[in-house]
């Protein structure tokens, strides 16, 4: 298995998974930590799309994830990143806000994005997934592989620490 397979997969595993749902996790400096903000935003683009991924776990590092996208050489990434942050955030769609619209939910429920928010984000949300269609998922998973290659030392070392 490649490293960053092997990475991507075992982020989501104690202990890893520990240090990625702590407060002090974001160290953008941190090979490590920027790795975990680019798996997380690659898997939630691919799974669920962007308005989840702002209104998900990985929504609390949006502004980080810019940051790493950034330092890792993706800027036109990086900045629609920016400007899909920037869009939902002038009509209200925070990660807080969603989780909030959330929160009156049953545990376990299932519903769509519009049974819970209702259509207030209808426009906001065509907008940013116009916006997400410009980012080169493909691109950012190569310079992830690079950065796996880049800080091979450092990614093996947490994996090995921590399994």
């Amino acid at each position: 298995m490649s490293l960053i397979n092997d990475f991507s997969v075992r982020i989501y595993e104690s202990p890893l998974k520990e240090i990625r749902d702590s407060d002090s996790f974001v160290d953008v400096g941190n090979p490590v930590h920027a790795l975990m903000l680019l798996v997380d935003f690659v898997t939630e683009l691919q799974t669920s799309g962007i308005t989840d991924f702002i209104g998900n776990s990985t929504g609390r590092f949006a502004h980080e994830t810019v940051a790493v996208l950034r330092t890792a050489d993706r800027p036109t990434e990086a900045d629609i990143l920016a400007k899909i942050i920037r869009v939902a955030g002038d009509v209200g769609m925070t990660h807080k806000s969603v989780q909030d619209d959330l929160s009156g939910m049953p545990e376990f429920s299932i519903a769509s994005f519009s049974d819970v928010h209702g259509d207030k984000w209808d426009d906001a949300c065509e907008a940013i997934e116009r916006l997400a269609d410009g980012i080169d998922l493909d691109g950012v998973y190569s310079c992830m592989n690079a950065y796996c290659n880049r800080y091979q030392a450092e990614i093996e070392a947490a994996l090995n620490e921590n399994g």
